[in-house]
């Protein structure tokens, strides 16, 4: 799971974001940083099933849902990561997501 690690979200929802990253880690998730992934309507979170389909789900403020993204990756349910907040539908905000969201994880799964 990619997680924007961009100065707008960390900086404007700072608390918010370490709880998200803390809430993601304390379920065992892998959680990679990245660039501004350009929704800034953070903190946003990048789900990339198994099978490689991907929501980007924002808005990720509250406790309530982070609890319920980190049960839905857990699960492999992409519905249920998207009822875990706003997800951005298919536009060029999503486009961008996803394409900033995958080089960070290509970079951090590729072996050193």
């Amino acid at each position: 799971m990619a997680v924007c690690s961009g100065k707008d979200c960390a900086r404007d929802e700072r608390k918010a974001y370490r709880s998200l990253r803390s809430v993601l880690r304390d379920d065992g998730l892998d959680v990679v940083p990245t660039t501004c992934l350009g929704v800034c309507h953070g903190p946003v979170a990048v789900v990339v099933s198994s099978s490689g389909r991907a929501v980007v789900v924002e808005k990720l403020k509250k406790k309530g849902r982070q609890r319920a993204l980190a049960a839905a990756v857990r699960s492999g349910r992409l519905k249920r990561a998207a009822a875990a907040g706003p997800v951005v539908g298919k536009s060029k905000r999503r486009k961008k997501a996803l394409s900033r969201a995958g080089l960070a994880m290509d970079v951090a799964l590729r072996p050193r």
